[in-house]
């Protein structure tokens, strides 16, 4: 079990390229897993710079924990009390036009994950995911590792 520890600014332009450069070199899965992680992690990391702080930072924890068959990342945030697991699926049969703006982020994340949970601990939102690796992304490709 591998166990890595983050403790970021959520206005550092850096921080979010921290976690993904992490979870490139760390993580010994295959590119399509890293892949979506990067996409869930970039969708959680955006959500709480600009809703729970607004743009102007604050405390982000990310706390990832690989097993030879799951990930789970842990994000913790000291922002306004929000569980985004509250707010309804966005209509995705509508248009463009006719669908009410945000939402589609999360809704995304909650595709992605086999298991989302939240709760407000210790004076912190506390958002965790878990995603299983298939069996055919565990380990890395051989293109993936450098020489």
């Amino acid at each position: 079990m591998d166990y890595l520890y983050l403790k970021l600014a959520a206005d550092d332009d850096n921080a979010l390229e921290s976690i993904t450069n992490l979870i490139d070199e760390k993580l010994q899965t295959k590119m399509k897993f890293k892949f979506q992680l990067e996409i869930i992690v970039d969708e959680i990391f955006s959500n709480i710079a600009k809703h729970a702080y607004k743009n102007k930072g604050g405390l982000l924890i990310v706390e990832i924990i690989r097993t030879h068959k799951l990930v789970m990342i842990t994000f913790k945030d000291e922002g306004p009390r929000f569980n985004p697991l509250d707010t309804d699926d966005p209509d995705v049969e509508l248009g463009v036009e006719d669908r009410q703006i945000g939402g589609l982020g999360i809704f995304m994340v909650k595709r992605l994950v086999d298991m989302i949970n939240y709760e407000f601990q210790d004076g912190r939102n506390v958002l965790r995911i878990i995603k299983t690796i298939p069996e055919d992304q565990r380990g890395e490709e051989e293109d993936d590792k450098e020489e």
